[in-house]
């Protein structure tokens, strides 16, 4: 296809070619720089619309078709001809031409339904949909916005109301930032922030960065998945030293790397009003877990951390364990997916024993093995502050569920377990019944991925009917087959406590479907049901529709991959008409998203 590019600087000459749609940015910005004489790309900007497209992404990305009309723009420098929006995308409704008022109708069909306020209007592009190819409306109602325009960046949040502002997952980029950042310099409302996904990078980092320095409001701030890397992670760090109101830093997913955790370790030390640090996937190492753990040592108001799937191993996690001796105030420690070993764990065993601020561990996915499950288990029984454990994916077999079985008859803090991942079978899982006869605090306990069958479900079963603690119960993806269904449909006829049960996988034909509809019509307690990854058919669709149309308490019932047809989706259909059930289909049922989502 054609498409022409026009120079913003020197001479402003166009330039025509044909380029196939699938064409990288970065290569297309190459050869226009080549015919207009530009030798330094990373000066460059290729823009279409008034949005900066991403090196790494292509034309398709952005819908971009034949003869339409891009920039080449020289970074350096400010385009006032380019508007105040430049590089944020956002319907221009300035002239009412995006508006549309329509009147009321009584014989609208479903996908036509509106409430008082602002209703999106979109084609439905879904061919198994009964709207196929209809203008479907989705109704938002009256919410409070901020209305910019390209006038003046001192328009820019002027709405005395506005606190939270979501732009997850746009294309906002540097220049998007450093409007932002500019905006938040005055702002006086706003405390929640959420850019995520935008690859703002390290630029957009230092100018929003600049902006914490003097903005006294922003509580929670979201960056995730937005590249800044290293030199970001110290525009931030810098800021924190200086801010004095953000209480949440989401930084997830952004190459910070060690040097990265460092700055942002020396910021800890004098900042005293964060309270929450998420620095999840930042291939961060043992040498930025020091710079963390010695922040840990001095900083006063830290109290949740979060460092899973880093690169941390036994030196690292070792000064997080020192630094656990001096802290007052965390509790709640992150280190999943990590690769802290059978010793660091067998330490913070240790550190249990006598810790009194920590209430939330994570040390899933380490493969610390039975030993270390024995010392925690023994760190644990008296430990009367910890309330949440998860030990997913830590090689336990049946052993350690033994040590965990016994750590239940005597510790009377824990709330929640997770043991999901592991390999403890029927006869760890008796173990673990064994110990919830005796337990009167764990509210959540999942087994998801554990290799037990139909003996255990029986024996859950039975706790279940005496049991008044346990909430969530999940036992998805262990082969407990139809039987085991009917073993826990008539456990919980009469259980007034567990309001979430996990099921999935759980190899459930239309006979467990039975089984469960009938505990349906019986059971008061029951919220929140997943029956994903089974085969109920269309048979057991229609045990569940009975169970729900008898069912008043149900609100979220999770039938994704069932092998269910345009049959079993009629008598869900049905049943729903009388319920308020969220239900979670799968895409054999693809217009119940429509109606009942």
């Amino acid at each position: 296809m054609k498409i022409r590019i026009i120079t913003r600087t020197g001479l402003g000459r166009e330039y025509d070619f044909d380029v196939d749609p699938s064409i990288i940015i970065r290569e297309l910005k190459k050869r226009a720089g080549e015919k207009a004489g530009y030798s330094d790309l990373e000066k460059l900007w290729l823009v279409f619309d008034r949005e900066v497209l991403y090196d790494e992404d292509t034309l398709e990305d952005y819908d971009i078709q034949a003869d339409s009309t891009l920039e080449l723009v020289d970074r350096t420098q400010r385009y006032r001809s380019l508007g105040g929006s430049f590089g944020v995308k956002f319907a221009d409704v300035s002239d009412n031409q995006a508006l549309k008022r329509t009147g009321w109708s009584k014989t609208a069909p479903r996908w036509r339904r509106t409430r008082h306020g602002l209703c999106l209007e979109g084609l439905c592009k879904n061919k198994n949909c009964e709207a196929y190819n209809s203008t479907v409306i989705m109704p938002v109602g009256y919410k409070r916005v901020d209305m910019l325009d390209d006038d003046s960046l001192e328009k820019i949040t002027k709405c005395p109301t506005l606190t939270t502002l979501n732009l997850y997952h746009n294309s906002i980029r540097i220049i998007g930032a450093q409007h932002l950042g500019d905006a938040l310099r005055h702002n006086k409302t706003l405390t929640t922030l959420d850019l995520g996904a935008n690859k703002i990078g390290d630029v957009g980092a230092q100018h929003l960065g600049d902006s914490l320095k003097h903005n006294t409001t922003l509580t929670i701030l979201n960056l995730r998945f937005n590249e800044i890397g290293q030199a970001g992670a110290q525009y931030l760090g810098d800021a924190l030293k200086h801010n004095t109101t953000l209480i949440t830093l989401g930084l997830q997913y952004n190459n910070i790397e060690d040097v990265g955790a460092q700055r942002l370790g020396d910021s800890l030390k004098h900042n005293t009003t964060l309270t929450k640090l998420d620095l999840v996937g930042n291939k961060i190492g043992d040498a930025g877990a020091q710079h963390l753990g010695d922040a840990l040592k001095h900083n006063i108001t830290l109290t949740t951390l979060k460092l899973w799937e880093n690169q941390i191993g036994v030196v690292g996690a070792e000064h997080f364990g020192n630094a656990l001796k001096q802290n007052t105030t965390l509790s709640t420690l992150n280190l999943e997916h990590n690769e802290i070993g059978v010793d660091v764990a067998r330490r913070f065993a240790n550190i249990l024993q006598h810790n009194t601020i920590l209430t939330t561990l994570n040390l899933g996915f380490n493969d610390i093995g039975d030993d270390v499950a024995q010392y925690l288990g023994d760190a644990l029984r008296h430990n009367t502050t910890l309330t949440t454990l998860d030990l997913s994916g830590s090689d336990f077999g049946h052993a350690a569920a033994q040590h965990l079985g016994d750590l239940l008859k005597h510790n009377t803090a824990l709330t929640k377990l997770n043991l999901e991942y592991n390999y403890i079978g029927d006869a760890g899982a008796q173990h673990l019944a064994h110990g919830l006869q005796h337990n009167t605090t764990l509210s959540t306990l999942n087994l998801e991925h554990n290799e037990i069958g139909v003996d255990v479900a029986r024996r859950f079963a039975n706790i279940l009917q005496h049991n008044t603690i346990l909430t969530t119960l999940n036992l998805g993806f262990n082969d407990i087959g139809d039987v085991g269904a009917q073993y826990l449909g008539d456990a919980l006829r009469h259980n007034t406590t567990l309001t979430t049960l996990e099921l999935s996988g759980s190899d459930f034909g239309h006979a467990a479907a039975q089984h469960l509809g009938d505990l349906l019509k019986h059971n008061t307690a029951l919220t929140k049901l997943n029956l994903e990854y089974n085969f109920i058919g269309d048979a057991g669709a229609q045990h569940l529709a009975h169970g729900l149309q008898h069912n008043t308490t149900l609100t979220g019932l999770d039938l994704c991959s069932n092998e269910i047809g345009d049959v079993g989706a009629q008598h869900l259909r049905d049943a729903l008409r009388y319920n308020t059930v969220i239900l979670i289909c799968s895409s054999a049922m693809p217009y119940l998203y429509l109606f009942f989502v």
